[in-house]
């Protein structure tokens, strides 16, 4: 596996929407007398605490009707009577005059409200960015796509389910210190990758303390379903999973070196995890990868793999194994410290062996770990 990177600042800059200034006009906007009578004779008996019904406490429920969640509340009561859901009892439970008049008495300031908003404000309100649009702006900023910004801020508003709205976009003193630091952040983590030489280096498998850790067993796991197997080319080595030679020939002889590499029955899980421990990211950055892969044949055989506790079975045969006769996915994950998992990409691989490469966005800290997807997986008691 191949490794090269590089990375060049562009420019530094940092913004933020301006926040949204309250309206001066019908905050404090009356309830209608009509609307009051009603509501007292027919509404309050039933929406009152502790469970009123849908949500709606009316002995509480202003006509501030500047709030969005109060404004939409009310046109939901609107609705409701219109449509003579409520009061319960249908048409029968009030007179046409009585419901005409109600719906008159709030309809006609929540329109001139609606229409003094648009005159003032416009459709469109003014609004600072999200998280989402945040991250993606600073990226583009500081020629930084693989910068991870977004969980660092707070969650943003929702209206009607929507993240993207100026009624719910507001900004507190919280809110400010957070994009700070955000900002700051990211010009430290661009900054520090810009210190980094472009270099290639070669991670050989034979070398990663992961795969060869999966090849060993142990206390832990006796399992040869979830065992790399040592190959060289397309063949097994005994002698190496017995570690009667060495695991590797290393610099001293190339040409064996390169056909060397470890075969895997199953998938990679937690518990059955292995990785290129021997790479970290140095800095955040793009990386162009490349792999050499191929996919092998495991042959079968039917026995204890030397375990008195349980009866023989058809396992993978860890001795023989053969040129591959399927095509199989791979996907790629860059691997966090804590375990946390991103998808750069995936391939595929076929009998034969060849090089497959990808250009991908690694934080710092972050190793490789490639999944086979389609292979074996165990449950923890197998």
């Amino acid at each position: 596996m191949w490794f090269s990177t590089g990375f060049v600042v562009t420019g530094i800059l940092f913004a933020i929407g301006s926040p949204l200034l309250p309206f001066d006009k019908g905050t404090r906007t009356p309830l209608p007398a009509d609307a009051k009578a009603l509501i007292d004779k027919s509404c309050i008996g039933c929406h009152h605490p502790p469970n009123p019904p849908s949500g709606i406490d009316l002995t509480s429920l202003t006509f501030h009707l500047t709030d969005t969640h109060t404004f939409d509340t009310w046109v939901r009561i609107h609705d409701a009577v219109r449509d003579g859901v409520m009061p319960p009892g249908g048409s029968k439970a009030l007179q046409p005059a009585e419901r005409a008049a109600f719906l008159k008495a709030i309809a006609e300031p929540m329109n001139a409200h609606e229409h003094w908003r648009a005159s003032t404000q416009g459709r469109s309100t003014l609004r600072r960015l999200n998280r989402y649009e945040y991250e993606n702006t600073v990226r583009d900023l500081l020629s930084a796509p693989w910068l991870q910004l977004r969980d660092s801020l707070p969650e943003d508003g929702l209206v009607h389910r929507f993240n993207k709205s100026g009624q719910a976009l507001d900004v507190s003193h919280v809110q400010m210190a957070r994009y700070m630091e955000a900002a700051e952040q990211a010009i430290r983590l661009v900054l520090a990758a810009a210190d980094q030489p472009e270099i290639q280096k070669r991670y050989y498998a034979r070398e990663q303390k992961r795969f060869i850790g999966r090849m060993r067993y142990s206390s832990f796991n006796r399992h040869p379903e979830r065992a790399t197997i040592p190959v060289l080319g397309f063949e097994a080595q005994p002698d190496v999973l017995a570690e009667k030679v060495p695991i590797s020939a290393g610099e001293k002889d190339p040409q064996t070196r390169e056909l060397e590499a470890f075969a895997t029955p199953a998938g990679t899980y937690t518990g059955n995890e292995y990785h290129f421990d021997q790479f970290t990211a140095p800095s955040g950055g793009q990386y162009h990868l490349r792999f050499s892969a191929y996919s092998i044949w495991i042959h079968t055989v039917f026995g204890t793999e030397g375990r008195d506790d349980r009866q023989p079975w058809w396992h993978p045969d860890r001795k023989k194994t053969s040129r591959g006769r399927t095509t199989e996915p791979v996907t790629i994950y860059a691997l966090s410290r804590g375990g946390e998992k991103r998808l750069p990409g995936s391939f595929d691989v076929g009998p034969e062996p060849a090089f497959h490469d990808m250009d991908v966005s690694l934080l710092p800290g972050e190793q490789i770990l490639p999944e086979t997807r389609r292979l074996f997986r165990s449950p923890p008691a197998f």
